[in-house]
């Protein structure tokens, strides 16, 4: 299942939206070391074990965390079906929001909003910052604040907002402050316990 959460659709790039998503193709392409051995799978062949995984009754009693939304960001109708079968599956936004631009930017705010309303029980936010040799603690904490800043913008407001990633303003979801909430911190605290 590790594979399947690391790799990620291939991404054509015709449509300029998309190319902010191809960076984690890239990587994932880049380095198969880290989470292939041998030939490296497409995301088509990885989900039909995947789809085969979650008719197992002893992984929908478990407790999972799907990180990096199983990299199905975009692909609501798939992440929805997994949601479903998996009901103690929570889900992590590490690194994904931008994707929830790029689909409100597409026009999919509403499929959005009605995932989110769905799941918001089972949405944790967080992000996946590391630290670049070289870069300086200050300069890596300046870029995590403006990126919080940015994605809680989108989530929790309707401004117009710009995300470095992408080259478009999108308008924000405006989520409830229940939801924002639950998405923001209690989700996390109850699931982490």
């Amino acid at each position: 299942m590790t594979g399947v959460q690391t790799c990620a659709l291939p991404i054509s790039l015709e449509d300029e939206g998309l190319k902010l998503m191809k960076q984690h193709h890239d990587w994932c392409s880049n380095h198969p070391e880290d989470h292939m051995y041998g030939k490296k799978p497409s995301f088509d062949e990885l989900s039909i074990p995947f789809e085969n995984l979650l008719s197992l009754k002893e992984l929908k009693e478990i407790d999972l965390c799907g990180a990096h939304l199983f990299n199905l960001g975009c692909d609501l109708d798939r992440l929805s079906r997994t949601m479903r079968v998996l009901p103690n599956c929570v889900l992590d936004l590490a690194e994904r929001v931008v994707e929830w631009i790029y689909l409100v930017h597409v026009g999919k705010a509403n499929l959005l909003l009605s995932f989110i309303e769905e799941f918001q029980d089972r949405i944790l936010y967080g992000t996946d910052h590391f630290l670049n040799h070289g870069v300086p603690f200050k300069t890596l904490g300046e870029r995590y604040v403006r990126q919080l800043e940015t994605e809680a913008r989108f989530l929790l407001t309707g401004d117009l907002i710009s995300h470095p990633k992408f080259n478009s303003q999108v308008k924000g979801l405006g989520l409830s402050e229940g939801c924002g909430a639950k998405i923001f911190g209690e989700n996390a605290k109850r699931y982490l316990r």
